[in-house]
């Protein structure tokens, strides 16, 4: 790909991208961590691989959890994510920290979160306290790369690489947190930006794996010596869980990478990611930044009515109205 294809005009419509990321991610939620090995949770499972209409969202039956048909943290810095790119804040790590503590508090404090970042965003008032307070993150898991797919609205695939290397650095200052957050939005990038089919994009990243994995000087973790080796190979669909070898954040894009190249529909995406078990909204999430672009089948209607229980506050019709403006920002739509 050539300098001017790098930075070329949108192919494909993404005004429903947040709406379709929101969907997966509180469709998932409800089977997050559960093996089925209990007949509750069996059941439970067997219920959301269906995905019947008549049912319609359902709730994680461990105490704490979002109700159903409320999306998690994925989502929701997904949005402060698209807020930054939108001008409301600067493309900072201050600014993103900014809107990761308004968003949060915006959305009412929903649970999903890891539970010290909660607290801690509960009790810094800004994105200037947020970064004075944090300590640099060390971590591998995978916050980083759930919320980064939206990045993929910019036009300029450079600037999609720097723009995911900032905001994964605010919370997964890692090689594993900000090469997964770059291949979750430069996979966005491709479908958004260009015709690449979906079963090639995977092929199409390893072309750009020398800009991926290009860290910035000084940082490292356990996972480095094998991620060249690693990030591009499709999953074997096993549960994608911490693994002592391979970090979630890695295991996540690999997941959503494997079920965008190889499932039909968007529906098909979300049971796929359901039957991997594991961390099955933050896999769906990322795959539903990457297929919505495509799979443009009309959703279950449950999906988009009962979405934030009907909330036009932080659900569908705002989900809706903030892609229309990053397509009508980036896109030209």
């Amino acid at each position: 790909m050539n300098k001017n294809e790098m930075i070329g005009r949108m192919h494909h419509d993404g005004t429903d991208l947040l709406v379709r990321i929101a969907c997966a991610d509180a469709y998932a939620a409800a089977a997050e961590f559960l093996d089925g090995r209990k007949p509750d949770e069996s059941t439970l499972l067997s219920a959301l691989e269906r995905l019947s209409p008549e049912v319609g969202y359902l709730a994680h039956p461990r105490a704490g959890r979002t109700q159903a048909g409320q999306y998690t943290d994925d989502t929701e810095m997904t949005v402060a994510n698209a807020r930054v790119l939108l001008g409301e804040y600067p493309c900072t790590p201050e600014g993103f920290a900014g809107a990761y503590v308004d968003e949060h508090a915006f959305g009412g404090y929903r649970s999903g979160y890891a539970r010290g970042l909660q607290e801690f965003m509960r009790t810094v008032g800004d994105g200037a306290t947020f970064m004075r307070t944090i300590r640099r993150s060390t971590s591998c898991k995978n916050g980083s790369v759930m919320r980064a797919g939206i990045i993929g609205v910019l036009p300029d695939l450079q600037r999609v690489i720097a723009v995911a290397t900032e905001q994964a650095s605010v919370t997964h200052y890692t090689p594993c947190g900000i090469l997964s957050a770059r291949i979750a939005a430069v996979a966005t990038w491709y479908t958004l930006h260009t015709n690449v089919s979906l079963a090639d994009v995977p092929e199409a990243l390893r072309t750009h794996q020398d800009q991926l994995l290009a860290m910035p000087e000084g940082i490292e973790c356990a996972h480095m010596i094998r991620l060249a080796d690693q990030w591009w190979r499709p999953w074997d669909g096993s549960p994608v869980v911490r693994l002592d070898d391979q970090s979630i954040g890695i295991s996540t894009i690999r997941a959503a990478l494997t079920l965008a190249a190889t499932q039909p529909t968007f529906v098909e995406v979300v049971r796929g990611a359901i039957r991997y078990r594991g961390d099955t909204d933050s896999v769906a999430a990322v795959a539903a930044a990457i297929t919505a672009p495509r799979q443009r089948e009309a959703l279950p209607e449950f999906f988009e009515r009962d979405l934030e229980l009907g909330s036009p506050k932080t659900g569908t019709v705002r989900l809706r109205a903030l892609g229309t403006a990053l397509m009508s920002r980036f896109g030209g739509w």
